[in-house]
């Protein structure tokens, strides 16, 4: 299922971070930035704020796919 945060959310995480990815910790621009569950929906992880971060496209897709392993 694709999560999708309110702006609200959003905004939040963004003040919480910085607008810097949690992996690679690069700054990027707001279009190149996606929320990311730290533990993933399908183990039982939540919608929950503290269970949120934020990571650039490449490293999203990158621990997504590690996830998968």
């Amino acid at each position: 299922r694709r999560y999708s945060a309110s702006i609200e959310t959003r905004e939040k995480l963004f003040e919480k971070y910085g607008i810097i990815c949690q992996e690679c910790f690069k700054h990027f621009e707001v279009s190149n930035i996606e929320i990311h569950h730290i533990f993933p929906l399908y183990l039982g992880g939540e919608d929950s704020f503290d269970n949120l971060t934020i990571l650039c496209k490449k490293c999203h897709v990158l621990t997504h796919n590690f996830l998968k392993l």
